[in-house]
């Protein structure tokens, strides 16, 4: 009986497979210019690794700003509400976010924020054109930010309005998805509702390949950095 041809190029591509991912090599140094984590350790590598994902961020047509100081990220996101002419933001409540008193702030600006509720009827939501919420983690490779949400970190502030900001901590930028899997996610996940990896705002492509922006999610997407070890100017 003469071998199946087809199902000999399967057992051989299988054969090929088995054999890449029992290769040591493939497990390549990935670490990024600059990087000095060490086995186990966790946190904030470095400007390099800051540097990388900002450049990967922006690539993606995303706006980045700092780091900054918690209490300058606040500043920092009242101005550029203020400058859309916002009136009303869809946010994480407060102690769930990396910065102080941001509704507060806003208040002062005459920009209410609504905090939804698992019963929130999302139709009353759809005017609302700004979404704030803090990130996980930040991902150097791709430009990417991991939201998490839960209680009081209501996932549609991150994926309702055209417009989202987020504030991300840079001790908590990890070089790839594998390596915040290893160091935090296997510890994150059990608390968490629902996870998303955001890559810049949403892309859509029809059959003709026609490139279109903020279909399924946020078209325009902020990230404010925030170093929390670094101190507020007492001038202001």
């Amino acid at each position: 009986m003469k071998p199946d041809p087809d199902r000999t190029g399967f057992d051989e591509i299988l054969r090929r497979v088995r054999t890449a991912v029992a290769n040591p090599a493939l497990a390549a140094d990935r670490r990024l210019p600059g990087e000095t984590r060490l086995a186990g350790e966790t946190g904030f590598l470095g400007n390099a690794l800051v540097a990388r994902w900002q450049q990967e961020f922006r690539a993606l047509s995303g706006h980045a700003y700092g780091p900054l100081t918690p209490a300058a990220a606040v500043g920092q996101a009242r101005d550029l509400l203020v400058a859309r002419g916002a009136h009303e933001v869809l946010a994480w409540d407060d102690e769930a976010l990396p910065v102080p008193n941001l509704s507060q702030a806003l208040a002062a600006v005459g920009i209410k924020t609504i905090h939804p509720q698992v019963n929130t009827d999302p139709a009353a939501l759809d005017h609302v054109a700004v979404g704030i919420t803090g990130a996980s983690a930040g991902l150097a490779d791709t430009g990417s930010i991991i939201v998490t949400s839960g209680a009081g970190r209501a996932r549609s502030a991150a994926l309702v309005p055209p417009v989202y900001l987020a504030f991300l901590p840079v001790r908590s930028i990890y070089p790839d998805l594998p390596t915040w899997m290893a160091q935090e996610g296997a510890r994150l996940l059990p608390g968490t509702a629902n996870l998303v990896i955001i890559t810049g705002p949403s892309r859509t492509a029809d059959i003709e390949l026609t490139l279109i922006i903020g279909v399924h999610g946020p078209g325009e997407i902020h990230v404010i950095l925030i170093d929390e070890t670094a101190a507020d100017d007492p001038m202001g």
